[in-house]
């Protein structure tokens, strides 16, 4: 009886409550912060710290460039004009594979006349699922590569490294989230089949709209054939810090040993990807000086279409009247500025069509073009 009494007696003593220890979070004061300009690993082209997207059709040769951009920025060699900073960069490779790549990789320096022991001190390859002890799925790697602190992780291709649904807004926001922890990202993806009625240059990545959103800088690929390699345009879609870059014309161009890009300017061949107003431009840009009705006729638009879009380029200083008329109609020309940007960076004379001609340091043998390298 007494035993029971002292347990009742000692159940009945409140037990005193957990305590709740609420974290202290650390706000941030944005004014406190140092302001300066987006900086580039690629200069106005590939933002350091941001995740940029590059996207296009399968065959489109994206693999191939996102591999010769590794190595200028392993070498610290220029991407056409635009200066590059040199630094350690990770290729994550869930599409090809090491042979084919090291092949690539070897065209790609003997084309740029890269000493290969730098290569090997600031190119890092890995090919995930296939390696030992390296982890199939890019969230289980993660964790394990931002430790080595690349200036440059390329992830070739986002849809194969994306374990989920590239369709689900939730997965791709979750993947986002993960991707950040590396800094300054190259995401290679792919664009959807076309379908009835879509026009070239309207085509984003496929999947969630989340993939665009959430990137900071987006280029567009977009390849023809020829019997010499591939004719690419490279269109600038999507910025978060500055103003659109104007469109790049490359020449990728596929020897035995060897792989070259240069510079071009984009003709017909991409009128689907252009729109007005660089139909307008790119009209001037091959007669010189012209009215705005034998623009119209170039392009093959209305001219009540044309005269607005001449207005707006005028007031933005890419036009200007020559004092010249015929009839009463003035005619005008591109301006110095937009005039210089049709001048090849190497060598300074005029950018060649990217259907024709052959750069002086492109070394070429003539194959079927079904049996490009890519």
């Amino acid at each position: 009886m007494v035993n029971d009494n002292k347990e009742q007696s000692s159940s009945s003593v409140p037990r005193p409550s957990p305590v709740t220890v609420t974290p202290k979070i650390d706000f941030i004061d944005l004014t406190s912060i140092e302001v300066k300009e987006v900086e580039f690993l690629v200069q106005d082209f590939l933002p350091s710290g941001l995740i940029s997207l590059l996207y296009a059709d399968g065959g489109s040769g994206k693999s191939y460039l996102a591999l010769y951009l590794a190595a200028l920025i392993a070498s610290g060699k220029p991407f056409l004009n635009k200066t590059t900073k040199q630094g350690r960069v990770l290729y994550l490779d869930f599409e090809v594979g090491p042979d084919l790549q090291a092949l690539r990789l070897n065209n790609i320096a003997n084309g740029l006349g890269i000493d290969k022991d730098i290569l090997s001190n600031n190119l890092s390859y890995l090919r995930p699922g296939t390696q030992k002890d390296v982890a199939a799925k890019l969230d289980k790697l993660i964790p394990v590569i931002k430790e080595e602190a690349f200036d440059l992780y390329i992830i070739d291709s986002l849809g194969m490294a994306l374990t989920a649904d590239p369709e689900s807004a939730k997965d791709i926001c979750s993947f986002f989230q993960e991707l950040v922890q590396l800094g300054t990202v190259l995401l290679i993806d792919h664009q959807p089949k076309p379908q009835k009625g879509d026009k070239a240059r309207d085509k984003t990545p496929f999947g969630s709209a989340y993939k665009f959103n959430l990137s900071r800088n987006i280029w567009h690929l977009n390849s023809k054939k020829d019997d010499e390699g591939l004719n690419c345009l490279l269109r600038h879609t999507k910025s978060n810090f500055s103003a659109l870059q104007d469109n790049l014309g490359l020449k990728l161009r596929f020897d035995k040993d060897k792989f070259t890009v240069e510079e071009c300017q984009p003709g017909a061949e991409f009128s689907d990807f252009l729109n007005t107003k660089e139909l307008i431009l790119n009209a001037y840009a091959e007669l010189g000086e012209a009215t705005a009705q034998a623009i119209a006729e170039e392009i093959g638009e209305d001219i009540k279409k044309i005269k607005p879009r001449i207005s707006e380029l005028k007031r933005q200083g890419k036009l200007k009247e020559t004092g010249k008329k015929e009839g009463q109609r003035d005619i005008l020309t591109l301006t110095t500025n937009e005039t210089s940007k049709e001048v090849r960076s190497m060598g300074g004379s005029k950018n060649k069509n990217c259907n024709t001609g052959q750069a002086k340091e492109t070394i070429i043998k003539e194959f079927d073009a079904k049996e490009l390298p890519f």
